[in-house]
Order: C-alpha cells, then sequence, then structure tokens
C-alpha cells in the first residue's frame, strides 16, 4: 500500500476509536486531535465522559439547527439526532478541522443529555473525494458491505469492526465524503443509521 494510502486508511480508521474525543472537542472545547487515538477504551465509558463534559459546557453553545448551513452541522438536524438516539441530545455546534490529505474536513457531535449515545458526522470535501472514497472501499473491502439508495456510492462497516452498540456509515456525494457514526443502547441502529445517512445525502 502506497503512503497515500496508508496515511488515508489511518486517516478513517483512526476516527472509529476516536468518535468520542471529537464528540468531547465539540460539546465543551475540550481540544486535542482525533488522529492516532487506539480504540481499546470502552465505548460505554468514552460516551459517558463526552456527555459529562458537555453537561458542564458553556451553555452559549449554539444548536446544529443554528448552524444549519456551515459544515457538517447541517447534514443533520437536531431533531434527527434524538429521534435516532431516542433521547434529548446536548447542543453543538461544528468544528473546522482544516485541510486533511488535501480534503476540507468538518466534524459535528451530538451527545445525549442521559450520557447513554452519540452521534459523529463528519464531512471531507476536495476535488480528491472519487479517489479517496475509492481507497477506502479497497482498505475495508472484507469488512463492509455496499449500501444502495445513499449519494452515488456508498458502504457500512461491518459489526466486528465496529464492536456492538455501534454503527458506522460512509457515503460519497460529488466531492463530498461522508462518516456518520452511532453509539447507543437504542434498538434498530443499522436501520436509523441508514435513515440518518439519506437525511444528510440529501442534503449535499
Amino acid at each position: 500500500m502506497s503512503l497515500l494510502a496508508n496515511s488515508e486508511h489511518n486517516r478513517w480508521s483512526g476516527y472509529l476509536g476516536a468518535r468520542m474525543l471529537v464528540a468531547c472537542a465539540l460539546l465543551a472545547g475540550c481540544g486535542g486531535s482525533s488522529n492516532d487515538v487506539e480504540t481499546t477504551s470502552s465505548n460505554a465509558a468514552a460516551v459517558t465522559t463526552a456527555a459529562t463534559a458537555a453537561a458542564s459546557s458553556d451553555t452559549s453553545a449554539s444548536s446544529s439547527d443554528d448552524a444549519a448551513g456551515r459544515g457538517a452541522c447541517r447534514l443533520i438536524t437536531s431533531a434527527e439526532a434524538e429521534a435516532a438516539l431516542g433521547v434529548s441530545i446536548q447542543p453543538t455546534s461544528n468544528k473546522d478541522l482544516g485541510v486533511q490529505n488535501g480534503l476540507q474536513h468538518d466534524t459535528c457531535a451530538y451527545a445525549s443529555t442521559d450520557f447513554q449515545g452519540v452521534i459523529t458526522v463528519q464531512l471531507f470535501t476536495g476535488a480528491g473525494a472519487v479517489a479517496d472514497f475509492a481507497q477506502q472501499q479497497l482498505t475495508y473491502a472484507n469488512k463492509s458491505k455496499s449500501v444502495n439508495g445513499i449519494g452515488e456510492e456508498a458502504f457500512q462497516l461491518s459489526g466486528d469492526v465496529v464492536g456492538p452498540g455501534a454503527g458506522d456509515l460512509r457515503f460519497r456525494v460529488g466531492s463530498n465524503e461522508v462518516q456518520i457514526e452511532i453509539h447507543s443502547d437504542a434498538p434498530d441502529l443499522d436501520a436509523k443509521l441508514l435513515e440518518l445517512g439519506r437525511a444528510a445525502a440529501g442534503r449535499l
């Protein structure tokens, strides 16, 4: 695998273990990079940490609906996130993470008020999106399944990759790549993840 392929693989796979830290950075301003974070910690504990930090965050944080039209937060509304998690969510806002591997990266996280769930939306935009997405499909060829009806092309990671109580959907629309991750005790996560994907793809 080329150095570029390795870099792009690490860019995505690192987010799988770092999604709760991204939520923390968005909701509580706790900072830190989501790159190179190991997936060895408990998902449930990570959700609790992120949501607890969010509970004590500045109440002036804008809601996802207030941030409509900006970055990743425009792809999923707070109402859609609440419906997927089955509970109320904390306020959130888009976070611009700059350019990575030639793609502009924005992220938005929705953490539940009961500390039990989180949804993370990652948006990558740039001329290299088609090639980048093709590389992800190749990387996860044996660990994912293709999904029809969401964007121009889409795939969902298998349960043995994301773990119990979690889901990971990735799709592309033109020069936009999107990754939606959900972690929740709510039932029918796969169906809810695909519903979120269809809503997000329709806004690109």
